[in-house]
């Protein structure tokens, strides 16, 4: 059951990544009506926000993931990939707070360009920058799942060696009774 939970996983991932193929060719047509400034806006639809120095915003400790691996399930989830509502956006959170847009919505806008084409570009950059983030996160999840896949495919490789042999062990001790079985000594 698990493994179709990583297949639909995989399958939610590659659709986010084809829904974002299609946001970047669909750009031009989308502001055909720029003319020449065209160029200029995908160029800045192309610029992507600076992560920030490490130290200079505080990160999660690796004491803090030891004593709660999956937040807001406590330590003992029964399904640690199970999103809460209020966690959807925890990674997206931590992403948002560690970047610095490179765009500025007035200082960054072409001067020619008129203010209702300035604002369909930024609300298309949003989505895209939004997108991008949806895939982190899906990405993210995706990997998590199949390293915990191949950890119970391992677990259940284990398990079934030890069925195996303690199977094996059952015939053989019913084997060897029937064979005392026969080999009873009668007293004549």
């Amino acid at each position: 059951q698990f493994r179709r939970e990583v297949q639909v996983a995989q399958h939610e991932f590659e659709d986010l990544r084809e829904e974002d193929r299609n946001m970047d060719k669909s750009f031009k047509m989308h502001f055909a009506d720029a003319g020449d400034l065209a160029d200029l806006l995908y160029r800045l639809f192309r610029r992507r926000p600076k992560v920030q120095q490490p130290g200079s915003t505080p990160t999660p400790s690796v004491d803090d993931a030891k004593q709660h691996p999956f937040p807001g399930k406590g330590l003992h989830s029964a399904d640690p990939f199970a999103v809460a509502e209020e966690d959807v956006g925890a990674i997206s959170h931590r992403t948002e707070a560690s970047t610095v847009d490179v765009l500025d919505y007035q200082n960054d806008r072409p001067p020619a360009l008129p203010e209702d084409i300035w604002e369909r570009f930024w609300d298309f950059r949003k989505a895209k920058m939004n997108k991008e983030k949806e895939i982190k996160f899906a990405s993210e999840r995706l990997v998590e799942m199949e390293n915990h896949l191949v950890k119970l495919e391992q677990e259940e490789g284990m398990d079934n060696r030890e069925l195996l042999s303690a199977n094996t062990l059952i015939k053989e001790l019913h084997q060897e009774r029937i064979d005392s079985g026969y080999n009873t000594d009668y007293i004549l």
